[in-house]
């Protein structure tokens, strides 16, 4: 039977089956890129608000803005997304506790929001709310921010960090916190990085280095509580990506499969337990064929190759997007949620990008970080509201 026949038999059978096929046809055709749609083409989420990279190379923020980190000149908060005064050419955007840093293609680096610390680069401890130079970065490849701390990959293969260093987090020897960016020590071949709340670690050589806090051994060593500089972690070989939460670190190897170490508080290590904690990489149940990891404060979630998403750990705010808001030891499957191009984690938040260029979020909204105009929780991924 040809399909338009089907099509007509089902409609004689089922009166609603030519409205739901047509409500399918919609569904799949705002799923398709929309060549004069301005896209998202990264999301990064971090503590009571986020951030996303458009096409056209501007950047908007929504969420809390006590600090000034939606970068719009104002300290006022926003339930919908803002364009980030003077940003253009973004090649990548990262945010922590109260900052948010884009790297421009034109080979700078700018911050802004909260600078107690001087995780804004700029010299100063003044924070900003509209983006201000990093000195002292040349033509970065990669960039991302802990908490109060930013780090940048250089072309080099070597490694530059600034702001808060009480942990040893910049990874110079000293735990000497810095307004302008320092070298970090011993790594001079990195091809990823990734920078948690307290901690760093970066893959150099096919190795997995970590440093900086070593709560719930996520820096994957025993016997120390901090390090400031690059540890080697054992027993990993073959890792292509890594990223870090709060107290977790978790790698992607040449199998595809996901390794993680650290606290276990939450099943955020996803072995199918609830804790112990551990300093050594276990294998997180279940999952083949992954193409990115993303860490979180307390859970994490993984892309797989087909576009699909799954998350593990805490769940008490929505932010695993299965509908529930418990925690699990196991990988499960965010609803409604499909074609996903990119993930950023952040504070009890999930936010993705689809391959179509719209952003979702999901999990706590309490200061609007969700980005839909609402401050509502939800426990599934809603739309964030195009405002561009």
């Amino acid at each position: 039977m040809d399909r338009d026949a089907a099509t007509v038999r089902d409609a004689a059978v089922d009166p609603d089956a030519a409205t739901l096929r047509d409500a399918a046809m919609e569904r799949d055709a705002a799923m398709e890129p929309d060549a004069s749609m301005n896209r998202v083409m990264q999301v990064a989420a971090g503590d009571g608000f986020a951030c996303l990279r458009l096409e056209d190379g501007t950047a908007y923020c929504w969420g809390t803005n006590s600090y000034g980190q939606l970068g719009d000149g104002t300290l006022v908060s926003s339930l919908v997304p803002v364009q980030v005064t003077g940003l253009s050419d973004v090649a990548e955007i990262a945010v922590g506790a109260v900052h948010a840093c884009a790297r421009l293609n034109d080979g700078t680096v700018r911050c802004w929001g909260g600078n107690n610390y001087g995780q804004l680069g700029n010299d100063q401890f003044d924070g900003s709310p509209w983006p201000m130079r990093v000195q002292g970065i040349d033509t970065p490849t990669g960039l991302d921010l802990g908490h109060s701390h930013g780090c940048v990959q250089t072309n080099a293969g070597t490694l530059k960090c600034w702001g808060a260093n009480d942990y040893g987090q910049l990874g110079d020897g000293t735990t000497q916190s810095s307004r302008v960016p320092v070298a970090v020590r011993s790594l001079a071949d990195v091809s990823d990085l990734s920078s948690g709340d307290w901690h760093n670690c970066a893959i150099d050589n096919g190795e997995v280095w970590c440093w900086g806090l070593n709560s719930d051994g996520c820096l994957g060593v025993n016997g120390v509580q901090q390090s400031t500089t690059p540890m080697m972690v054992n027993g990993l070989v073959d890792v292509t990506q890594i990223d870090v939460g709060n107290a977790v670190s978790c790698v992607i190897t040449t199998t595809e499969r996901v390794r993680c170490w650290g606290s276990n508080l939450y099943s955020q290590l996803g072995a199918g337990v609830l804790d112990p904690s551990s300093t050594s990489p276990v294998v997180v149940s279940g999952l083949i064929h992954v193409v990115e990891i993303a860490v979180g404060s307390t859970h994490s979630c993984a892309r797989i190759d087909r576009r699909g998403v799954q998350c593990w750990g805490a769940g008490w705010e929505g932010q695993l997007g299965n509908g529930t808001a418990d925690i699990t030891a196991w990988p499960v499957t965010p609803n409604v949620l499909t074609d996903v191009a990119g993930l950023g984690l952040g504070h009890l938040l999930t936010c993705a990008v689809n391959s179509a260029g719209h952003a979702y979020c999901w999990g706590n909204n309490d200061r609007g970080q969700r980005g839909d105009g609402t401050n509502i929780t939800s426990l599934i991924p809603v739309a964030v509201t195009v405002t561009w």
